[in-house]
């Protein structure tokens, strides 16, 4: 994102736009840390003091993110398949669904719908990582496919996922439960193992920090790049200074509501990097004509 925004609007505007996205996508896993770390503090850990929940979590993560792009490709190729596993889990609660619970489809109206839109942006926050992946891909023409089938598919399960705690739960039941999606999975029953919440926790853990390592990884690029550091010498310095930020911003919220209410304010930051950045980057291609000088 440093080098685009550079080439396209020059060195001071460009840097500070690459700033930008820096400093949202700091913020952006640091509430995902925090609310990662709410779930584990709660159901497996709750006399252990949140600050040293996090701080594991998050030397966990700089581990993994100082390895570099191609570890965390392999490790998002793995949680792949355990989403697929967690997907399978859920099935025998499908007997528990009740199809009056959805209906009459569209009863609230059209505003709580897109209002519900606006406060569900913190979910899919995480595309922006297409400017810092596309110069590093070799198959350039795969990337706008590649691109649309993952966010069709974290779509799919989200809407998924949203339909059948609708389904058993109804919307007044979803409306008194943190994670409703943790309480599903209190309801299923299935032989031989029991208590199946235990069993998501533990996966959880492992699905959990992957957003986190994922954005982690492009402020860090991009923080090393805004600085024009050598990649070999201070990429793992640049990791840790980041990885610090995220942890103390983790620790700004007092408590659980107050986190879900920063998340609910930074996901509509989705709106000015994910979608507004791209368009102001086409613009700026379309005004110059679709060439772009690399002396810039």
């Amino acid at each position: 994102v440093v080098d685009q925004s550079r080439l396209l609007f020059g060195k001071i505007i460009g840097s500070i736009l690459a700033g930008g996205f820096i400093i949202y996508a700091i913020l952006i896993e640091s509430m995902i840390l925090r609310n990662f770390n709410e779930i584990t503090s709660v159901f497996l850990l709750p006399r252990t003091p949140f600050a040293v929940i996090s701080l594991l979590t998050i030397l966990a993560v700089i581990y993994i993110v100082s390895r570099g792009i191609k570890v965390i490709g392999r490790l998002n190729e793995v949680i792949f398949y355990l989403i697929l596993f967690f997907l399978i889990a859920l099935l025998p609660s499908l007997v528990r669904i009740d199809m009056n619970n959805i209906l009459p489809v569209g009863g609230a109206g059209l505003s709580p719908i897109l209002k519900g839109t606006l406060t569900s942006l913190f979910a899919y926050s995480g595309t922006e990582m297409l400017f810092v992946l596309y110069p590093m891909v070799e198959r350039k023409d795969e990337v706008l496919k590649a691109g649309l089938i993952g966010i069709g598919l974290v779509a799919f399960f989200y809407l998924l996922f949203t339909v059948i705690c609708l389904l058993v739960f109804g919307s007044k039941g979803m409306q008194r439960m943190m994670w409703p999606v943790l309480m599903l999975m209190k309801v299923t029953d299935i032989p031989v193992l029991e208590r199946m919440e235990f069993f998501f926790t533990v996966l959880w853990m492992g699905l959990g920090p992957r957003p986190i390592i994922n954005l982690f990884f492009g402020a860090s690029y991009s923080l090393l790049q805004l600085l024009n550091l050598d990649l070999h010498k201070h990429y793992k310095l640049v990791v840790v200074a980041t990885g610090l930020a995220i942890y103390a911003a983790s620790l700004f919220p007092k408590n659980i509501l107050e986190a879900f209410k920063l998340s609910e304010i930074i996901g509509y930051g989705f709106l000015v990097v994910g979608i507004g950045y791209p368009l102001l980057f086409f613009i700026a291609i379309l005004l110059r004509g679709g060439k772009v000088s690399k002396n810039q």
